[in-house]
């Protein structure tokens, strides 16, 4: 059971950090301070992606069944696109969100935000 808590906390960072990472990127495109010059780097749906991911994180400590949901559909997304680029460019990156995927759609977290589900309406 601790191992499974440890997982849920490593994955919650994961999109916390990832989203926290998009904020830091959106600012430093609004006041031009990226250094990095190449379409792969200038995005303007860094605040957007920022955000999203932030509220994923947060629903998914929260144990909400929604943000797990779309979790899953913001990993896939990530994977495929790391999957892509993984081509041209080898990395790490691929690997992390792929085993955040499958953390998500494991049985026992699925059984873990049903718990979560069933807490949060009795509350």
């Amino acid at each position: 059971m601790k191992l499974q808590k440890l997982f849920h906390i490593v994955v919650v960072l994961v999109f916390a950090l990832d989203g926290v990472s998009s904020l830091l990127a959106a600012a430093g495109f609004a006041w031009h301070l990226r250094t990095i010059k190449g379409p792969y780097f200038q995005s303007e749906m860094d605040l957007l992606e920022g955000i999203v991911l932030l509220l994923v994180a947060v629903g998914l400590y929260r144990h909400d069944a929604r943000a797990r949901k779309l979790a899953i559909v913001v990993a896939a997304l990530y994977t495929l696109a790391f999957g892509m680029v993984l081509i041209a460019v080898p990395g790490v990156a691929l690997g992390s969100w792929l085993l955040v995927l499958l953390w998500l759609l494991s049985g026992t977290t699925r059984a873990q935000f049903i718990a979560g589900k069933a807490q949060a309406k009795t509350a």
